[in-house]
């Protein structure tokens, strides 16, 4: 863990007990949408992220009116850092704090950390609630979103793939998957090896609005309605309920998504 410091302007303190802030139907949210991948589960924690009050662990330091403020960070293996938010007293006495330091912390809802990623100048790259448990990343792109929409308006924004294209002025974005589906990328490889059109494909993770997807990006001799549903139907069962996208390869996705990504399949490499 890091601490970085943050101005002190920021260091408004409300007087509230850890203990009454609680977010029970955030928590069912989360376990929910853990349990059953689903687009409305989805939605729901989204809406519930957006209501939520946080407890934010932070080391003050002097005295009014010089009062300066710390923030707690969390490092990720890929070496970004977030800001830890847990959604109770009990979830945040899972964070074990370094020797000496008191467990110190202040409440902050998700529009509330936006003057806070300014003022550290880039450094963050997001939010983590309940990083002990729950674990989930809230990149700061999503939480601009989030807090620029209206309550109820979350599931916004339906992209219709059809014959394997993103309809032009789409907002989508693809990343390397969070939670790697080993079965998965391993039914897709064996099934590619039985279809001679099927030259490369790259398996990524596809943001469409807020709604996380898996795409599998297709490149073939011929790109047919067949070869994109015989895909599909190998990977939907091992998906864990995240929708499958399967998506002609062109020269946008190459700069777009694959961008030099080594292929999850690829013909002349199968011997």
């Amino acid at each position: 863990m890091a601490k970085k410091p943050v101005n002190r302007k920021m260091a408004t303190i409300r007087q509230i007990e850890a203990k009454d802030v609680k977010n029970d139907s955030l928590k069912e949210a989360m376990d929910h949408l853990r349990e059953t991948r689903t687009r409305d589960n989805e939605i729901r924690m989204f809406e519930e992220l957006q209501k939520a009050r946080f407890l934010v662990p932070v080391q003050f330091s002097g005295e009014q009116p010089n009062l300066q403020l710390r923030f707690v960070m969390i490092n990720t293996p890929d070496k970004k850092s977030y800001f830890p938010a847990f959604t109770d007293e009990t979830e945040a006495n899972k964070m074990n704090l370094p020797e000496g330091e008191n467990r110190q912390y202040i409440v902050r809802t998700l529009k509330e950390f936006e003057p806070i990623f300014k003022d550290t100048r880039g450094q963050s790259a997001g939010v983590v609630v309940n990083p002990f448990s729950n674990n989930i990343l809230l990149p700061r792109d999503l939480i601009s979103k989030l807090n620029t929409l209206k309550a109820g308006a979350v599931g916004d924004n339906p992209v219709n793939v059809k014959k394997g294209e993103i309809p032009a002025g789409a907002v989508v974005k693809f990343e390397e998957p969070r939670i790697y589906p080993t079965a998965l990328v391993n039914a897709v490889y064996d099934v590619c090896g039985t279809i001679p059109e099927v030259s490369r494909v790259w398996f990524k993770q596809m943001m469409i609005g807020m709604n996380v997807n898996f795409a599998l990006i297709v490149e073939a001799d011929k790109f047919t309605s067949e070869l994109e549903e015989k895909l599909r139907i190998t990977a939907e069962p091992l998906s864990k309920n995240i929708p499958i996208q399967v998506l002609k390869y062109t020269d946008q996705l190459e700069k777009q998504a694959v961008n030099g990504a080594i292929a999850l399949y690829d013909r002349e490499l199968n011997i």
